[in-house]
């Protein structure tokens, strides 16, 4: 995933149609939201994600799309890491941990 972020600072549209496991959670898919968010603060870029979880699927499960303007991969692992443990800390980011 930080690979796709660092793609997106020389493109104009940003992590799109990502597969994701079925299990990902909730704050997981909260804290890529938050990185591209702060990523495209920073540039002043209109940045967006599609995040896709595949129901069924797990990390490493590639997908079985049966059509034509979608290229099957290997679903993105994930890493464990969420929004609520990376900004703890943070008194300024408070309002996201409730």
């Amino acid at each position: 995933m930080e690979s796709l972020l660092l793609y997106s600072s020389v493109c104009g549209c940003g992590p799109d149609m990502i597969p994701l496991p079925q299990d990902i959670s909730e704050e997981e898919i909260t804290s890529i939201i938050l990185d591209t968010t702060a990523l495209a603060f920073m540039l002043n870029k209109p940045l967006i994600t599609r995040l896709v979880p595949i129901p069924g699927k797990t990390s490493e499960d590639k997908t079985e799309f049966d059509y034509h303007f979608f290229y099957n991969t290997k679903l993105m692992g994930k890493k464990g890491l969420t929004a609520k443990k990376l900004l703890k800390n943070n008194e300024s980011f408070g309002f996201m941990l409730e």
